[in-house]
């Protein structure tokens, strides 16, 4: 058989992510707290930018600038952190490259409020050139960060970062520890060896996250306003005092460009006067694409604003994503601490998102949440005689709303109400 060789030409696309593009990303999933946060951090670095808030100033809103902050003794002064803030404050220090800091700031946004990553660290999207190898170096970087322990994947990957900054995770240590995370401290050996480990371990913090203040609607202005406008319509726009005013400084720009040398000092200017704009644009991006899922969401959710949340209606991630031709995540990302001023209350926007119930009265149905709250309401009602489950589910089948016993048990547990046994009056 005859061997050849053969060149063939094939077009084929692929998504290249640039750090640009994975920043973007971050700048969705940050909170307004965390959204001023890292401008305030990007303003100090670059002397292009300058930075307007209608909002309220720095240490109204709860964030610290470095002046605030001791790094050498990790000590608060003043103001509360969320973990996140805490976390992007100790990367500004770093000596890193923009891809790096990239991927750490997408890091970052994968912490819960324990302090643990969130999500497969397989499904980040990478800038080019960069593989998971270097994601895992990064990690490890930023696994010596302030609180001892967080960026961890396990329980027992928190506890051994904390052992080896306390120059403790030896192998007897780490042995007493493979044993507890399994099999709990039964049947570990009876020797004074083990108990001191045992004690040691015991002395470690399994959520180092949960010291930090944790983001609630009153921390800062709701991101948007909903509210009837002169003609009776619903009006959904952007709250002006949570919008921060990003500003070109072209004064600095002429100062620079007239005095700029040759090499490093030419190099840093463009690179400030490219990442200015950039975040600027981002920034702008940013609140449209916010607004944007906002205002398609409560044109669905019209009967809440009318009527309350007795109203609300079964609505997915999805629903919203392919109405709006975008991805699912960037809902879900540009939803989360994102929050309304609406005619009854404030919400964080991903409260509207929940499943079904099929209604004979409303051809869309209601959602559960709710489902819910009429529970709760015919329950306030019920006087001395609680009603049981199956009185609740034979009333709200009677509304047209056709709900089983046991979802009527699994709507009232997670309302935390008793059962009509535990509710009887003595």
């Amino acid at each position: 058989m005859a061997v050849s060789q053969r060149l063939d030409i094939k077009q084929s696309q692929s998504l290249v992510m640039t750090s640009e593009m994975q920043q973007a990303i971050q700048l969705l999933q940050f909170s307004q707290l965390e959204l001023l946060d890292f401008i305030h951090l990007e303003v100090e670095k670059n002397p292009f930018l300058e930075a307007d808030f209608d909002a309220p100033l720095p240490q109204e809103a709860g964030l610290l600038t470095n002046d605030d902050y001791d790094f050498s003794s990790h000590e608060y002064r003043a103001h509360d952190l969320t973990l996140k803030q805490h976390v992007l404050q100790q990367i500004n220090y770093l000596t890193l490259l923009p891809e790096e800091r990239t991927i750490c700031y997408a890091l970052t946004s994968l912490l819960d409020e324990n302090g643990y990553l969130e999500g497969d660290l397989s499904q980040l999207i990478l800038p080019e050139g960069f593989t998971f190898e270097d994601v895992e170096a990064l990690l490890k970087v930023l696994q010596t960060l302030e609180p001892v322990g967080i960026f961890c994947r396990s329980l027992k990957e928190c506890l051994s970062i904390q052992l080896r900054e306390l120059g403790e995770d030896n192998p007897a240590v780490l042995a007493v520890l493979d044993h507890l995370v399994v099999h709990g401290p039964a049947h570990l050996a009876k020797t004074e060896e083990a108990a001191e480990a045992l004690k040691l371990i015991r002395t470690l913090n399994p959520k180092p996250g949960q010291s930090f203040h944790q983001i609630t609607p009153l921390d800062a202005p709701p991101d948007l306003l909903v509210a009837r406008n002169a003609r009776g319509d619903w009006s959904i726009e952007l709250n002006p005092e949570s919008q921060p005013k990003l500003i070109f400084s072209h004064e600095t720009y002429a100062t620079l460009k007239e005095s700029l040398p040759k090499g490093e000092d030419r190099k840093f200017f463009h690179s400030c006067y490219h990442s200015a704009h950039w975040l600027m644009k981002a920034v702008e991006q940013r609140a449209k694409t916010i607004l944007r899922v906002a205002q398609k969401l409560f044109l669905h959710q019209e009967a809440f604003l009318e009527e309350g949340v007795e109203c609300l209606k079964p609505l997915t991630l999805r629903q919203i994503a392919e109405e709006l031709e975008i991805h699912e995540s960037t809902v879900s990302r540009v939803t989360t601490h994102k929050y309304a001023q609406t005619p009854w209350g404030v919400f964080e926007l991903k409260y509207f998102f929940t499943s079904g119930v099929q209604s004979v009265s409303d051809e869309g149905g209601l959602s559960s949440r709710a489902i819910q709250f009429k529970i709760k309401k015919l329950i306030e009602g019920e006087g001395e005689k609680p009603l049981s489950d199956d009185q609740l589910a034979d009333m709200l089948n009677r509304e047209g709303i056709r709900v089983a016993r046991r979802t009527v048990a699994k709507y009232r547990e997670a309302l935390g109400i008793a059962s009509s046994t535990k509710r009887k009056v003595s």
